[in-house]
């Protein structure tokens, strides 16, 4: 969301039209504007999402001071809110435990610089041996998109976007096809050539290099990979998207849209159609963002989409998006899966069975009962091997590398045909 600057900051930039020489400075804004504007701005802890904060918080003082009674000793504390909501989110995935203590996961994650959706997504992509892809996602969140948009352009610049994106419904996909694309050029002495007429941006990629680097270091230095040979032992499972993608769920959760129908009518007074629309939990109605690959897309194989970032001006639109299979989402999100079942009903004659993430209905995935007894086996088993090698890497340094087996039951079950969602009424 879109904020106004302070008057001091206006002030500020107001000296740069005279640095050099007398100039003129122009505000896109009224006086009555400028007299509403808070006179300095607030701190940054005020303003930002404390997640970070919280997790270094508790590495700094024992688990029995509360992240609230620390913060509030700051100069500029944040509002109790902030600090409840960092802490409910941390639990959430995992980093903190009811008691609010660092769980093994959570100080792993205080180790990487990044904020801790995005540490779990690559503590799990280490763990899942698919660990070189969703090192370059990672980067890529953390500090901005590889794409260039040129004003006259821009129809270029996207079709270049979705050639990378291929039929993965996703932009995740397609910034990671787009950086390998330019490593290899760059290896062939062709990289200006590749950025120039792919719409890329030199400085972005050659950053995002950096920060893989610092990454893969910062995981040997902890542990979490061996220091020698890591590439083969943490690389198996790269060239598996489905499961590069299931890392995303484990990491973004619970940023997820629903896909479905929606009505939309053209004009006042327009005839209503059918056309595809898509949802979040907290924010209803949602719209993707024109520059995502799936923007245009008018059909989607599975319903389920995750995201990384959202920004709200005439509505909420999502900026980036992966389609994801329900069964990334059963096995990776939330933290238990709870089953419903149901008998025949005139739309589904054969016996179902729901499973929800975390008991929440909004998260419903219908199946066989016998295929709900196996993917509720497998989340099961998925969740001791994470503690497994999570615990092994606290006690003694050494990743377990013997769950090859259940990783490869995993890609079995991200190749099933995704099951079309019960009818339901447009949006």
């Amino acid at each position: 969301m879109t904020h106004w600057t302070s008057q001091a900051s206006v002030v500020q930039r107001r000296g740069r039209a005279g640095r050099c020489k007398p100039g003129l400075c122009f505000n896109l804004f009224s006086r009555e504007q400028f007299e509403r504007m808070a006179p300095h701005q607030s701190a940054e802890m005020q303003r930002v999402s404390l997640e970070e904060v919280v997790l270094q918080t508790k590495i700094q003082c024992s688990d029995s001071c509360k992240a609230q009674e620390f913060l509030s000793k700051a100069l500029d504390p944040p509002s109790p809110f902030a600090v409840h909501s960092a802490v409910s989110q941390l639990r959430e995935i995992g980093a903190l435990d009811d008691k609010e203590g660092l769980t093994a996961l959570g100080k792993h994650m205080a180790f990487l610089p990044v904020e801790p959706r995005i540490a779990k997504m690559i503590i799990y992509g280490a763990i899942f041996r698919c660990l070189d892809p969703v090192l370059t996602i990672a980067a890529s969140l953390s500090y901005k998109d590889p794409f260039v948009s040129p004003l006259n352009w821009r129809e270029q610049a996207d079709q270049s976007r979705k050639h990378f994106a291929g039929d993965s419904r996703s932009d995740h996909v397609a910034l990671l096809n787009a950086f390998n694309g330019w490593t290899d050029a760059m290896s062939q002495s062709r990289g200006k050539e590749f950025v120039q007429q792919r719409y890329l941006h030199w400085g972005t990629l050659n950053m995002i290099r950096g920060m893989r680097d610092q990454f893969s270091r910062l995981l040997e230095d902890s542990d979490l990979v061996p220091n020698t040979n890591s590439g083969a032992a943490v690389n198996v499972f790269s060239e598996n998207m489905e499961l590069v993608k299931a890392i995303l769920c484990a990491g973004l959760f619970p940023n997820v849209v629903k896909v479905g129908l929606g009505l939309e009518s053209k004009g006042q007074g327009g005839k209503k159609r059918v056309r595809v629309a898509f949802r979040t939990k907290s924010d209803g109605r949602v719209a993707l963002h024109p520059s995502s690959v799936n923007s245009d897309e008018k059909k989607f194989i599975s319903q389920w989409l995750v995201y990384h970032d959202k920004v709200k001006s005439t509505q909420v639109f999502i900026r980036d998006s992966s389609m994801v299979h329900p069964v990334a989402l059963i096995c990776f999100s939330g933290k238990d899966v709870r089953e419903m079942h149901h008998g025949p009903t005139p739309s589904a004659p054969q016996p179902f069975v729901t499973l929800t993430v975390d008991g929440d209905r909004w998260m419903a995935f219908h199946c066989a009962p016998r295929l709900a007894r196996v993917l509720q086996a497998v989340r099961g088993e998925l969740n001791k091997m994470i503690a497994c090698s999570i615990s092994a890497v606290s006690r003694n340094g050494t990743l377990f590398h013997y769950h090859s087996k259940l990783i490869e039951i995993v890609n079995l079950l991200l190749t099933l045909p995704v099951q079309q969602p019960l009818p339901t009424t447009p949006w």
